[in-house]
């Protein structure tokens, strides 16, 4: 019984959402729109914020989310915290809520895609149109 519980309390990281975000390059948005639309998955970008660092700092707080299941309030109290000790004004509900959700969910989106279209599950569940 022990070993079922350490199985099903164990700390799962979502291995392909980790590779996906964390491969993600920030970009000011003025360097992120420059780009090619097939380049832009490979860049991350945050509007109104053109500092690398703090883009850097979105970036490591979403990275975070997704390694370590970080909720969107604990990432809205991080980068508000250090936006206003940087000066500027924190992000709204809304904002925080945009940039979380997108992020996020896109990771999860393209992990699972990863995770569907690998040659073992391929070869153990033919998804049709997927593999043509």
């Amino acid at each position: 019984m022990k070993d079922l519980f350490e199985l099903l309390t164990k700390e799962i990281v979502f291995e392909e959402a980790v590779s996906y975000f964390g491969d993600k390059l920030p970009l000011k948005p003025s360097e992120f729109y420059k780009l090619a639309d097939e380049y832009r998955n490979k860049a991350f970008t945050v509007s109104g914020y053109s500092k690398i660092q703090v883009l850097n700092k979105f970036h490591d707080e979403l990275l975070k989310a997704i390694k370590e299941g970080t909720t969107l309030r604990d990432f809205k109290d991080s980068m508000n915290e250090f936006l206003e000790n940087k000066g500027y004004k924190g992000i709204t509900n809304f904002q925080a809520d945009n940039i979380f959700r997108t992020n996020i969910q896109t990771s999860y989106q393209v992990g699972h895609y990863r995770q569907m279209t690998s040659p073992e599950v391929l070869r153990l569940r033919p998804i049709g149109s997927m593999t043509q």
